[in-house]
Order: structure tokens, then C-alpha cells, then sequence
């Protein structure tokens, strides 16, 4: 095999493809990039054996078609350290050689037979999702997904499609994330899509021109869009329901500022570095809101914003990372805030139809 591709590309492409790739794996072709040639592009593959991707570049010069495997550090390096615009790559008995102006790269490699191909997927899309709705569905709610659990079904983002809409919800079970984007289809599809399959669709670096084509099947998911095609095996077990979550008839809804709520909160934990410092209460009285850290001895922290409210006193404590995570995710300068009581789930609205949950702490 023999190449000519241009430097910046095969650098997007592995940025992509190291989201995917293992760092360290006890099989060594899970290490590398399978390169291959087609009649006028090149196909780049990487994997993890749960996640795969492939990212095609047609922007190149086929010289000698063929197939080589390339570890993925060695390969990103060269890409991000080259000077040049175009990189020559032709494959060697024991890996490659890169050549550009003024420097040369003899890099190992594996025996391409052994590296495992993903099962791919010709049939018609569930859905028809433009990619700046998808990547912000992704961004408002992957935050959200369980990071150490033994309920393997809270590790992934929920995607569940259906009558023109795409559903994605995360929790982790003390707070949830859920968002609503529009698609072209009807056809219903849901699983639950791994963490790192959802990091690599946010981060596909597109003018947004393109839209995203997902399909769901029983047990996997295939995305294209672009250059990309991601391929991934869904989680298993059942997702939680997460409509019975989401509060219902709150006697309590108030417009916040989003930013001068997200301030507040950091005064308030300001005094974080006392231990004992469990959380942050808000107060919601007339016209005020009060965020104020509590369980700490030795410092306390106060901070309010206005608010246009008129009713009963009420008071609620809450982990403040969380309640900051769900307020950058709300996307706009103001949010609404439904609480009922001190011991019931508080719920944010957002722009859309973003929804986030999160569950009370305990102020005694």
C-alpha cells in the first residue's frame, strides 16, 4: 500500500478514532489503526470490540492499493508533529513508513488479517437526525450517565425514537437528564448507547450540513454522518422509567437567572474546603432566593437572587455539582425551577424540552 493523504485530515480522523481506541488492551491489535485503500479513498478503522468507527477520507491519492495496521499513538504523533501538508504512507514488511519534507517515520505495526471488522448495516434508518441537535441532545444529557455501578443499564445514554422525535436520558440515579430532538422518520427504535459511542458523535467536527442516520437493532446501533460511521453494541439490561421520575403538578415554579444562579451557588461553596460541608440549601421566599452551604462548623456562605415569588417559604438541600452540571446544560439565560417540598425531587426546565431532575439532600 501506498498513499499520499493530507496531514490535517488524518489528524481529525484520529482524534476521532483515540476516543475509540484502547489505551491499553492485552491484544495489541486493539492498539492500532487498520488503514485501507478502496477504489479512490481510504478507509481508517479503529475499535475497542464494543465501539467501532471508521472515518473515510476521499481526499487522497491511491498510488498502490493494500491495507496496513499502524499503532494509534504512533500514527496520531505524526500526524500532529508533521510540518507538512501531504504525508506519503506505504506500507513495510513489519508496519509503514511516513515520509514527508524533512523527516521520516518507520513505524511498527500488526498483521492487518487479525484485526476484527464490525458487522455493518445496510438497511434504512430509523432516523434522520440533523447533527448540531444531536450533538447538543448528547451534550445536555451524557453528563448524567452513571459513572461507577453495578446497573450496567445506567451506564449509557437511553436513545428511544419514535413519532418524529428522538428521546436521550441519562441518569445515574440521584439526578437525570432528559432532552427531546425532532427527526425525519416514524420508525420506533430504542438502547442504550454507551458512553464512549456518544463522546465520538459529540465530537464529529461537521458544518452541521450533514444529519446523522441511526440505526437500532436488538443488541447494536450503527450512526453515520459524513465521513464517519460508528458502530456500537448496546448495553444491556432495561433502562429505568423514566417518566415516573419526572415530578408531575408542581405547586412551586419559578424563573431563575441561569448564570447569576450558577454564581450563587459558588459563593455559597465558597466555604467547600470544610469538610464537613455536605451541600447547599436553598430558601425560596418572597421575591428572594437563598443558596447558603450547609452542615460545616467552622465557615458558612450565603448568596440570593431575585425572583418573582410570592407563596409559602419552602427549603430544599442539593448537591451543588449536580445542580450545576443540569444548569450548563439548560442553554439559555433563564431556566424554570418546580419544586414541592424539601423531600420530592426538584426538576430544572430548560430551552426545548430539556428536563433535569435532581434528587434532595437532607438538611438535618
Amino acid at each position: 500500500m501506498k498513499i499520499q493523504i493530507q496531514r490535517e485530515t488524518l489528524a481529525e480522523a484520529m482524534r476521532l478514532l483515540e476516543m475509540v481506541i484502547p489505551g491499553r488492551s492485552v491484544k495489541a491489535v486493539l492498539q492500532c489503526v487498520r488503514v485501507v485503500t478502496g477504489d479512490r479513498a481510504v478507509t481508517l478503522h479503529g475499535t475497542n470490540l464494543e465501539t467501532s468507527l471508521l472515518y473515510e477520507v476521499s481526499d487522497v491519492i491511491v498510488e498502490e492499493p493494500g491495507e496496513v495496521l499502524i499503532q494509534a499513538h504512533l500514527l496520531n504523533g505524526v500526524a500532529r508533529a508533521g510540518r507538512s501538508e501531504m504525508l506519503v504512507i506505504r506500507s513495510t514488511e513489519n508496519g509503514c513508513e511516513i515520509v514527508e519534507r524533512d523527516a521520516r517515520y518507520d513505524l511498527y505495526g500488526a498483521d492487518p488479517a487479525k484485526f476484527p471488522i464490525a458487522p455493518t448495516n445496510d438497511d434504512e434508518p430509523d432516523a434522520v437526525v440533523a447533527l448540531d441537535d444531536l450533538r447538543s441532545g448528547i451534550k445536555r444529557t451524557a453528563f448524567a450517565v452513571a459513572k461507577e455501578t453495578s446497573r450496567y443499564a445506567i451506564g449509557g445514554v437511553f436513545l428511544k425514537q419514535g413519532k418524529g422525535k428522538a428521546v436521550l436520558v441519562a441518569t445515574d440515579g440521584r439526578r437525570l437528564a432528559c432532552c427531546q430532538v425532532k427527526h425525519e422518520t416514524e420508525m420506533e427504535a430504542k438502547g442504550i448507547v454507551p458512553p464512549k459511542a456518544m463522546n465520538v458523535l459529540a465530537g464529529i467536527a461537521q458544518d452541521g450540513k450533514e444529519p446523522v442516520r441511526i440505526t437500532v437493532r436488538e443488541r447494536q446501533a450503527w450512526f453515520s454522518c459524513g465521513p464517519v460511521r460508528l458502530t456500537t453494541n448496546l448495553l444491556d439490561g432495561t433502562f429505568p422509567d423514566y417518566t415516573s421520575v419526572i415530578p408531575r403538578d408542581c405547586p412551586i415554579k419559578v424563573r431563575l437567572n441561569t448564570a447569576a444562579t450558577m454564581g450563587a451557588i459558588r459563593q455559597a461553596m465558597a466555604v467547600g474546603e470544610d469538610a464537613e460541608v455536605q451541600g447547599v440549601k436553598l430558601s425560596l421566599a418572597k421575591d428572594r432566593a437563598v443558596f447558603a452551604a450547609f452542615g460545616g462548623k467552622s465557615a458558612c456562605a450565603q448568596a440570593s437572587v431575585p425572583v418573582g415569588y410570592d407563596g409559602k417559604s419552602v427549603e430544599i438541600g442539593f448537591k451543588p455539582e449536580y445542580m450545576i452540571e443540569g444548569l450548563k446544560a439548560v442553554n439559555a439565560g433563564e431556566f424554570e425551577l418546580h419544586l414541592t417540598g424539601p423531600d420530592r425531587p426538584g426538576m430544572i426546565r430548560g430551552e426545548g424540552d430539556f428536563v433535569y431532575v435532581f434528587m434532595p439532600m437532607s438538611l438535618s
